[in-house]
């Protein structure tokens, strides 16, 4: 008496006996390989099938076995044994090979505008016996691709075509880019253009491009915008950009000067300077460049605004004692107070969020970096040489700080730390580079 039961072999990992009481298939070691094999008959006297021929694709095959008897399949991959059943004769049974699953996972990324994406990775589970599956990872995002983010996607490699035996599940990573950590002014290229570059001077990169001075770039608190000052529509009006150049939008119009912006801490006002009533005083206007309103009234030049940590508070500079001196006044523009007192010039104040005030002054007979408390305590020197060290600005944290110097024969960008120490060149073109803003 003959019978067909159903066996189906399972994935190598899974050891499990499968059929039923009169014939059981063991998975031993099984390599979906590809290739393809043939009955051959019978041998051994005694009627075992036996099959010859490359190791098993997956797909489904069948054998008899008899009675007593051990079935062989390409490579002894398979260990199937017959049982005494009812006095039955014969057996045979179907295996199955199936697909393996695979899953090629790119690995999230991120890296600044303008600079080489970096080296993508990525993660491949589910390779059984040594197969030599790897994968490439790839985006459409270039150095100059706006910010945003972008799909890294994997491609598998297969040189010995094993990937048929696998059911291949491919999960795209994420590339995200972040703004530029310096955002500078330069003559490199015959006009004041606006370029931004990695906090080593990596990656420097032209943002803007026309015929007119584009000058005094600052970066929103959340890096996403730019505000700048340019002259391309006819008179120095204030502007802003994405801080990839994109999106361009002018936010005052004045026949006469409009500069100097300044961010609040959250980003939702704009101090800058205007001669708009006849006279350099400071402003105030919502980001978006609604609401512009005057806040200082001094009858002598106010200018060059910079929010406290907190916003509360404005850092400005003055001639209405006489000479250029540091002021700082409530964010309303009242209650201005004096600073600094000295017989030189004062100028160009930026506050850190760790609340010290950065300034330029020709008190020691050149123009030098000096950092000071809001309460006129702790000057401090910060910079020393014979030619002038100006434009200086914070980072974020208050640990660093970008300025200007011609200590090498042009004006090039250098970062220092707080205290002054590790002065480090960034900049090293044959044009002027100028009033960096640090991220």
């Amino acid at each position: 008496m003959q019978w067909s039961p159903t066996a189906t072999l399972r994935r190598a990992s899974d050891s499990t006996p499968i059929a039923d009481q009169s014939i059981f298939l063991v998975a031993t070691g099984v390599a979906p390989t590809t290739g393809t094999f043939a009955a051959v008959g019978t041998t051994n006297g005694a009627g075992v099938a036996q099959f010859a021929g490359p190791a098993l694709v997956t797909g489904t095959y069948t054998f008899r076995a008899y009675f007593g008897q051990i079935v062989t399949l390409p490579g002894g991959n398979v260990d199937g044994r017959s049982a005494i059943y009812g006095g039955q004769q014969s057996a045979s049974a179907t295996q199955t090979i199936a697909k393996a699953p695979l899953t090629i996972r790119a690995n999230d990324a991120s890296r600044p505008f303008g600079a080489a994406n970096p080296t993508f990775t990525g993660t491949i589970t589910g390779l059984v016996f040594g197969d030599n599956i790897t994968a490439t990872y790839a985006t459409t995002a270039t150095p100059t691709s706006p910010l945003g983010t972008y799909d890294i996607t994997p491609t598998p490699v297969d040189p010995d075509g094993k990937l048929a035996n696998y059911i291949v599940t491919i999960v795209k990573g994420k590339l995200t880019v972040t703004p530029a950590a310096i955002v500078f002014t330069s003559t490199r290229d015959g006009n004041n253009e606006i370029y931004v570059m990695g906090a080593d001077g990596s990656a420097q990169t032209r943002l803007t491009n026309n015929t007119k001075s584009d000058t005094g770039p600052v970066f929103s608190p959340d890096g996403k915008r730019i505000a700048f000052v340019s002259d391309r529509d006819g008179s120095a009006e204030i502007y802003t950009m994405g801080s990839d150049g994109t999106a361009v939008t002018r936010l005052t119009t004045n026949k006469n000067f409009d500069g100097t912006p300044s961010y609040s801490r959250d980003g939702a006002k704009i101090a800058f300077t205007s001669d708009r009533d006849g006279n350099l005083e400071i402003y105030v206007m919502n980001a978006n460049g609604t609401g512009q309103t005057r806040l200082t009234n001094s009858g002598q030049a106010d200018f060059n605004p910079a929010y406290s940590p907190d916003g509360t508070k404005i850092v400005f500079t003055s001639t209405r004692s006489g000479n250029a001196e540091l002021w700082i006044m409530n964010a309303n523009g009242t209650s201005p107070t004096r600073l600094t007192t000295n017989m030189a010039i004062d100028a160009g104040a930026v506050w850190s969020s760790t609340n010290r005030i950065a300034f330029t002054s020709r008190r020691d007979g050149n123009l030098e970096i000096y950092a000071v408390d809001p309460n006129g305590a702790n000057l401090t020197r910060l910079t020393n040489n014979t030619t002038p060290d100006i434009n200086p600005d914070w980072s974020a944290d208050g640990t660093k700080i970008a300025f200007s110097s011609f200590r090498d024969g042009n004006f090039e960008i250098y970062v220092m730390n707080a205290n002054g120490s590790g002065q480090t060149r960034l900049t090293n073109m044959a044009g002027a580079d100028t009033q960096p803003d640090l991220r």
